[in-house]
């Protein structure tokens, strides 16, 4: 299934024929684990010492199997997903295009910006999407999308920048982008995919869907990926 409408800047066939190219950069990931976890209830009680009311929660462990996607940004074996779905897992297992399970390892987390780098030994020669210049990006973009969830696995879909979150860096210049609101449909399994420009590089990557909103996700953009990921070579060296 496809789900396309055609752009005069680009042309039907020439999306599909890129993105199909792009898919062996594609893949899913299987984290699992065990963490703690505090329980919704508890037990409110006043602080002798400060007067303040606190709320006691008991604290279990509890195993976990979450599944996501994500990016091969280094034909190396690196890859780009999303914090929330690797963190605390003690497994980590990544299917590629063709199918082929391997080990995963964790080698960078960034929690509060939701990614996450994961290291493979290619089995063979990968194919890596090279990032794009988020900055660069405007309203009303074309962007496009690889499924990854059960439900629309391997779909290619065409979308458009419907929001763009800045922030400004030391004294006010140089603003840059911090998130990319776009119009694509988010479902289980799709967190950590791409947002494709229309050159076929990496623009950004899917992190959450807004709720109660269709056709409302956002993306986590290139350059704040490649921010990381290049602190992350610095602090290896």
């Amino acid at each position: 299934m496809l789900t396309f409408s055609v752009s005069p800047s680009f042309p039907l066939q020439s999306a599909i024929e890129t993105l199909t190219n792009l898919m062996p950069a594609i893949v899913s990931i299987k984290a699992e684990g065990a963490g703690m976890f505090r329980s919704p209830g508890g037990q409110a009680f006043r602080d002798a010492k400060t007067g303040r009311i606190l709320v006691a929660r008991s604290v279990r462990t509890a195993q976990f199997s979450r599944q996501g996607a994500g990016v091969i940004i280094d034909a190396s074996g690196i890859i780009v997903t999303n914090a929330h779905t690797v963190e605390q897992a003690t497994r980590i297992t990544v299917t590629l295009n063709n199918d082929q399970s391997v080990a995963g390892e964790l080698i960078s987390i960034v929690p509060n910006e939701d990614i996450a780098f994961v290291r493979i030994p290619p089995p063979y020669p990968l194919l890596a999407i090279p990032l794009a210049d988020s900055n660069s990006v405007s309203l009303r973009d074309r962007v496009y999308t690889i499924g990854g969830s059960e439900v629309l696995h391997g779909t290619l879909s065409e979308g458009k920048v419907s929001g763009i979150g800045k922030s400004a860096k030391a004294h006010g210049l140089n603003d840059f982008v911090d998130l990319i609101q776009t119009t694509f449909n988010v479902y289980r399994g799709d967190s950590g995919g791409p947002l494709i420009d229309s050159s076929g590089n990496l623009l950004g990557m899917i992190t959450a869907n807004k709720p109660r909103a269709g056709h409302v996700s956002y993306a986590i953009p290139s350059n704040k990926i490649k921010q990381y990921y290049q602190e992350y070579l610095g602090l290896k060296k």
